[in-house]
């Protein structure tokens, strides 16, 4: 029995776009990855490309402590209460803006210091058979 040999040609690496410059590393490692141990890995072409398009891509989501810090020193206190104070409440980042708040005087938003600093995370809940139903239309 012949040993698995690597199944797409240079050719059609190139065609696809995964040589060159424009590939990122996590494409080009599970290429060669394919390459060194024929037969354990496989993958098509179109799983290659995806993963060479989703390197070149950061995700929107909540920012890092990374990002927060680098974020927090460069904001004025409010920018940074404004850009995070909803931060966890919608998918992807995609939270709200804080426009005003009425408690801004009493109730600070203090910025994460610290080594196991972190940004408050919100979440929504339904809030269901209260006294206010009654009141309220649907």
């Amino acid at each position: 029995m012949d040993p698995p040999t690597f199944e797409f040609t240079e050719a059609e690496l190139n065609d696809a776009g995964l040589l060159g410059d424009g590939v990122c590393e996590a494409a080009t490692q599970a290429i060669a990855t394919m390459k060194e141990h024929q037969g354990l890995l496989k993958s098509s072409l179109f799983t290659l490309q995806c993963i060479s398009l989703s390197g070149h891509h950061k995700d929107p989501g909540s920012p890092t402590l990374s990002d927060m810090s680098a974020v927090s020193s460069n904001l004025s206190q409010y920018e940074y209460e404004r850009t995070f104070y909803y931060n966890g409440i919608a998918r992807h980042g995609n939270h709200p803006e804080l426009v005003y708040r009425s408690d801004f005087l009493t109730t600070p938003f203090l910025n994460p210091v610290g080594r196991h600093a972190h940004i408050p995370v919100k979440s929504l809940h339904g809030v269901f058979d209260t006294p206010l139903n009654g009141h309220c239309r649907s």
